[in-house]
């Protein structure tokens, strides 16, 4: 059965012309290794884009910085011992993981839904496009694990919830459907987006899909 999406509060909206900065800063944790200074540099460009305050955060500072958002390295760099674990420990904040890619190339964000966080995916990305000129890509993964399907639900089931709810809060977008039955893994490898945005899990944590991004993406992953 199909469930109705509402619209619930995100933190990134599309930029209006005169509109104040947010009070809610973008952070990056900076140790001087190559890794942070490439999620610096990526973080100096969304928070140009967006509008945005950037602070740069040192290691010991990273748990308890008061940010709209924060950008780590692929590792999670500067996070110690558990990168990228640790960072995305507080749900309030949305987090980067600024690995592959980092420079646009494509043009092209990609919002990969099929979980209950699916509209703070969709309105994140419909948000940096709108600010950015991106193209948005709307990607549903419906791969059968051990022949098993994941849900009873028809397969593009996500994709017209996402397109409904795209209708109502950016209608000014036209976004690229995709509906892709392959290993999780290949498909977010591909080279094709600038940045993934992807839903965070059960009670906050980090579910399959955003641990796949993690590990496998070809780009900069986004986790509102």
């Amino acid at each position: 059965m199909s469930k109705v999406i509402a619209a619930e509060p995100v933190g990134w909206l599309p930029r209006q012309r005169g509109a104040r900065r947010t009070t809610r800063a973008v952070a990056v944790g900076e140790d001087g290794t190559p890794a942070t200074r490439r999620a610096a540099a990526w973080a100096e460009r969304y928070a140009a884009v967006m509008g945005v305050e950037l602070v740069s955060v040192p290691p010991e500072e990273l748990r308890t910085v008061d940010c709209a958002m924060l950008v780590v390295g692929p590792h999670g760099e500067p996070f110690r011992p558990r990168g990228y674990a640790a960072a995305a420990e507080n749900p309030e904040r949305a987090l980067v993981v600024v690995r592959g890619l980092p420079e646009p190339r494509t043009g092209v964000v990609t919002a990969a839904v099929g979980g209950a966080a699916d509209t703070g995916v969709l309105s994140a990305a419909a948000a940096f496009c709108r600010a950015s000129g991106a193209r948005l890509r709307v990607l549903h993964v419906h791969h059968n694990f051990g022949g098993v399907a994941e849900s009873a639900e028809p397969d593009d089931a996500p994709l017209r919830r996402a397109l409904a709810f795209l209708e109502v809060v950016a209608a000014d977008l036209t976004p690229a459907v995709v509906l892709d039955g392959r290993e999780p893994h290949d498909v977010l490898a591909a080279p094709v987006s600038d940045l993934v945005v992807v839903g965070r899990g059960p009670a906050g944590g980090l579910g399959r899909m955003a641990r796949t991004a993690l590990y496998h993406s070809a780009c900069p992953v986004l986790i509102p």
